[in-house]
């Protein structure tokens, strides 16, 4: 499963989220807080998931990676 995120200004703040995961998105004061705070909301996402068997993956890696320098 290939995981997107997206990153865009709110404000003072940023919001970063997964469109493919209902739910999943977060804030940051910077940029890469966001990104970090995102990589915890993605694995904690993901634990759920499989804990209620809606998931049979077990994810190992979670690795943010930047498409586009356009944010």
């Amino acid at each position: 499963m290939l995981i997107t995120f997206k990153l865009e200004k709110d404000g003072k703040k940023w919001h970063a989220f997964c469109p493919e995961l209902e739910g999943c998105h977060t804030f940051g004061a910077t940029k890469e807080e966001a990104l970090k705070n995102l990589k915890d909301a993605v694995m904690l996402y993901m634990e759920d998931e499989i804990e209620n068997q809606s998931m049979k993956a077990v994810i190992t890696v979670v690795e943010l990676h930047k498409k586009a320098s356009h944010v």
